[in-house]
């Protein structure tokens, strides 16, 4: 869904500090309690996006899709929280507390979302799926090395899998379907692309597996050479932790 664009001025990062900015800021985000700070965070992402390269049309498109979740979750507070009475409807009470915690929750979900938004934007799958495999990889077992394998190979056919779909929705709307009209009709004629989407995604998969087995491949994934750390590397990594550990002590 989110595209990673080599020409992002963030881009060029090394994958090591991306990965360790998005640890520290998901962790920031998960232990700040007080809706200020959460707002703050989400002005300092937004500010961060732009500055990265990101589109405000595409960045609020992003968001956009999101909008169902950011509606339950605020919803769900709302009326579930006990406290002084805003106003009824029928059973359901919405209070002054299950207002805060609503919009406290809603801005803490828009700030994970935030931070996916930019890691998955600005690093590449390839470097994703290294990095990964690095990690896991130092545990020595099997599974682990096998669970590499198989993520790196669906962080790669994920495009393939966007395009595929396309390509079938046209195949259908050639042939007389029609996507539009209201609620019910669309998530019904998006079920039908399951099928078909499914149908060639297992061949594809099961040509990847015979060409893996051709090659003899036993399930390890070469990461290929380690990337060397600069001094701004780590520079930015104890930057990160200064200011994680900062923010949540002063919290």
């Amino acid at each position: 869904m989110f595209k990673y664009d080599p020409n992002y001025r963030l881009a060029a990062l090394a994958i090591n500090v991306k990965f360790f900015w998005a640890i520290c800021l998901s962790i920031v985000i998960l232990f700040t309690n007080s809706i200020p700070t959460q707002l703050t965070l989400v002005g300092l992402l937004l500010c961060l996006a732009f500055y990265g390269g990101l589109k405000a049309n595409h960045l609020f498109k992003y968001l956009g899709l999101f909008w169902p979740v950011f509606s339950i979750v605020f919803v769900l507070h709302l009326f579930y929280h006990d406290g002084e009475i805003i106003f009824r409807i029928w059973l359901l009470n919405a209070t002054y507390s299950g207002l805060f915690a609503g919009i406290f929750n809603l801005l803490r979900f828009m700030n994970f979302l935030l931070v996916a938004i930019c890691f998955f934007s600005w690093a590449s799958p390839l470097d994703i799926s290294r990095q990964f495999a690095r990690g896991i990889g130092r545990m020595g077992r099997k599974f682990f090395q096998d669970m590499a394998l198989v993520f790196f190979i669906a962080m790669r056919f994920m495009p393939v899998l966007v395009k595929e779909r396309e390509i079938v929705k046209m195949a259908m709307k050639a042939r007389g379907a029609n996507f539009g009209g209201g609620f019910v009709n669309k998530v019904r004629m998006n079920l039908s692309l399951l099928l078909p989407i499914f149908s060639r995604i297992i061949g594809q998969t099961d040509d990847v597996a015979s060409t893996l087995a051709l090659k003899g491949n036993n399930g390890v994934y070469f990461a290929g050479e380690k990337a060397k750390s600069k001094g701004s590397d780590i520079l930015l990594i104890l930057t990160g932790l200064a200011l994680t550990v900062g923010i949540i002590y002063f919290e």
